[in-house]
């Protein structure tokens, strides 16, 4: 921020430091701003939009990485992580085939145009039929969904996995190769070259700042601080709630179609869930990416909410935090009680959570 960049010119060879870290990390947003999209969609989290290529792809990296000594394998990979991956190659979570086409259909679609229809991997991974076609075949002719199938496919040896003719493994297989490359890129040429500019910058605050600087998000428990409230946006005032009256005014103007549809038994609640009941909140306290579910709590310890989210002013928290117009978003806990009660008629869970 301003004042660190102020301060640190007081001394040359710290601010000389400083600036060369900073840009470092230009240097390597620059790098990764050709393929942000691509990686997203071949080696980020896009790929989980479907459970069962997100299994599929374990396998084919589980088999794979196990080939070598943990110390060269991917960090999740390790001896000390993979029963990690293990069980969540084997949860018993329920997969909806519906689901599960909607979601393969939708990334074979970003993939398709990321790429270009006439690159020969998109040929490859969805042929001439299309991606709602090839979304249909990968995910009824799959057996991924059955545990003891992964059960099998768990015991074999890389060279034995290859020869499995189940499609979402093959789809696996045939995106592994250019996965990997984009991976290692964004690792060597991105997340390296940033960690060890955020160490420099993390080292030089807290010579400036000592104690009284902010502390980073290292996974460790935190706590923070803010008052739930409104901003001025671009179109006006935002408010720091959003109430049950406002979810179905939103479908009556703009549905049925996605993303403003609402299944039939939130449509029936429309004359049982009061109206004012408020579903979602904003705050200032900041939060970063791993901090949706934790638990808001008020000023007398009471449960108020989890944050599931914050808006789009918030996306510079990761560096620099400011509550001018960022805020968190947090599912109100009236709203959990509320729709448990009267939508989901799970008084038992209520009870259950309020310890009854």
């Amino acid at each position: 921020d301003g004042v660190f960049r102020i301060r640190i010119t007081e001394d040359p060879e710290l601010s000389g430091a400083v600036d060369a870290a900073y840009d470092a990390i230009d240097e390597a947003q620059a790098a990764y701003e050709p393929i942000i999209r691509q990686h997203f969609l071949l080696g980020g989290s896009a790929l989980n939009r479907s459970d069962l290529f997100g299994i599929a792809r374990m396998l084919v990296r589980r088999a794979t990485e196990l080939e070598k000594p943990s110390g060269d394998r991917l960090p999740e990979y390790a001896d000390a992580r993979i029963s990690e991956i293990d069980r969540r190659i084997m949860t018993e979570a329920p997969i909806e085939p519906a689901l599960e086409r909607h979601r393969a259909e939708t990334w074979l679609g970003l993939f398709a145009e990321t790429w270009g229809a006439e690159h020969p991997l998109v040929a490859q991974s969805i042929g001439v039929a299309g991606a709602g076609p090839r979304a249909v075949a990968l995910v009824e002719g799959s057996r991924l969904a059955d545990t003891a199938f992964r059960e099998e496919l768990m015991a074999m040896g890389l060279d034995a996995l290859e020869g499995v003719s189940d499609p979402m493994l093959r789809l696996a297989f045939t995106l592994e190769p250019a996965s990997r490359a984009l991976i290692d890129t964004y690792d060597d040429h991105v997340v390296a070259i940033e960690r060890e500019a955020y160490d420099t910058i993390a080292d030089a605050r807290f010579m400036v700042f000592k104690t009284n600087d902010y502390p980073d998000a290292t996974f460790t428990l935190r706590l923070s601080y803010g008052r739930i409230g409104g901003f001025e946006g671009d179109t006006g005032t935002v408010p720091p709630f959003t109430t049950a009256a406002g979810l179905w005014r939103r479908y009556e103007l703009r549905g049925p179609d996605e993303p403003f549809e609402l299944p039939q038994r939130w449509q029936n609640a429309q004359g049982v869930l009061p109206s004012d009941t408020p579903i979602n909140f904003i705050s200032d306290q900041h939060i970063i990416g791993g901090n949706s579910g934790s638990p808001v709590i008020d000023a007398r310890a009471r449960f108020v909410g989890l944050i599931f989210d914050g808006n789009r002013y918030s996306a510079s928290w990761g560096s620099v935090y400011g509550n001018e117009r960022g805020r968190s978003v947090s599912v109100d806990a009236r709203y959990i009680g509320a729709a448990l009660r009267t939508v989901y008629h799970a008084q038992w869970l209520v009870d259950q959570l309020e310890g009854k």
